[in-house]
């Protein structure tokens, strides 16, 4: 211990710290500042579109709807031939006389009308009303339904699917369930998913 001249004494800093944990005195350090944050850069976030999920619809569901939507366009082309066959019968004009082939202007018409049926429904809505009621849509592969495509598959790749049934039976083996006029077209057949 030192002494000063009016008797205090000095304790050296060595005495000064055990006295205070001897009194346990709480010594505060002074208040460290904040570490300073350095702003994190992020990066811009890309928005990628993806095409949407799909599930490729069954055979079941296809051949209901084909039968619905055959149903129907019969149905359609009937009255719409009815003028035709008023025709026929009051001797205006023989529509049963071939014009194309073996074809009479009765078969010609029925088939523009059954063909119409489905190029129309599916270029405008991508589905007819069969595939409507099963839930189901013809979708292009590259998502562009392009109308020479969706013509050419109701028209000619029905025609070829139709010998045989043989390009129907492709579907039920397809791992994507498409038929040959699927395949022709460049669509496949699709449930909506919700």
């Amino acid at each position: 211990m030192l002494t000063m001249e009016n008797n205090e004494t000095l304790n050296t800093p060595v005495e000064q710290v055990e006295e205070a944990l001897a009194k346990e005195e709480v010594v505060q350090q002074e208040p460290q500042p904040a570490p300073v944050k350095e702003p994190v850069k992020e990066e811009p976030k890309v928005i990628v579109e993806s095409k949407p999920a799909y599930v490729n619809a069954g055979m079941a569901q296809r051949i209901v709807a084909f039968i619905i939507d055959s149903a129907l366009a019969a149905l359609i082309a009937w009255i719409i031939r009815m003028p035709v066959g008023i025709m026929n019968i009051l001797n205006v004009m023989d529509t049963n006389k071939a014009i194309l082939f073996n074809y009479s202007i009765n078969d010609s018409l029925f088939y523009v009308v059954v063909a119409a049926y489905f190029i129309l429904f599916t270029i405008f809505l991508y589905a007819t009303p069969g595939k409507m009621l099963m839930h189901i849509k013809v979708v292009a592969l590259d998502d562009k339904n392009e109308v020479i495509d969706i013509i050419f598959r109701e028209t000619i790749g029905r025609f070829l699917s139709s010998i045989l049934l043989i390009g129907y039976i492709i579907g039920f083996f397809d791992a994507d369930r498409r038929c040959l006029h699927d395949r022709l077209g460049d669509t496949r057949v699709v449930a909506n998913v919700k």
